[in-house]
């Protein structure tokens, strides 16, 4: 049973929740996100991150749509970075209903991967938060 998520961070079209018991970040982005409110979001969830000493990340990725190219990079090259340093390690991503969607998700798991996160990829999110609370006791 999990324990009930505590909300950190909230906007228009992200949520990021926190799982105290199992050390979990879940990120869950509506549409179009961008600039400040997407940055925003991912700077609550890291912070969280490193204040708990976390190293578990869920990403609900089922309704958002493609991010614009200067926040892929700052993902990719500012906030990845940042998050490796908190320990980050475990990435369940639950996969985005839009094509186009799917191709940026996927050009994020090639980079995190080559970095050394463990990262799995669900369709339900049931799937996911198991895979996340287990993880570490199999690894």
């Amino acid at each position: 049973m999990l324990s009930n998520p505590i909300i950190i961070h909230q906007s228009e079209k992200a949520t990021i929740e926190w799982f105290e018991k199992e050390k979990i970040i879940r990120k869950t982005f509506q549409g179009f996100i961008v600039g400040e409110e997407m940055r925003n979001a991912f700077n609550a969830g890291l912070n969280k991150l490193k204040s708990s000493k976390g190293c578990k990340w869920l990403s609900d990725n089922r309704f958002v749509k493609v991010y614009k190219q200067e926040d892929s990079e700052w993902i990719n090259q500012v906030w990845f970075t940042e998050a490796l340093k908190t320990g980050w390690r475990y990435w369940a991503v639950l996969e985005p209903a839009d094509y186009y969607s799917q191709l940026s998700i996927k050009r994020f798991i090639k980079t995190f991967e080559e970095q050394g996160i463990i990262l799995k990829v669900f369709t339900e999110m049931e799937e996911a938060m198991s895979w996340l609370t287990e993880v570490d006791k199999v690894v």
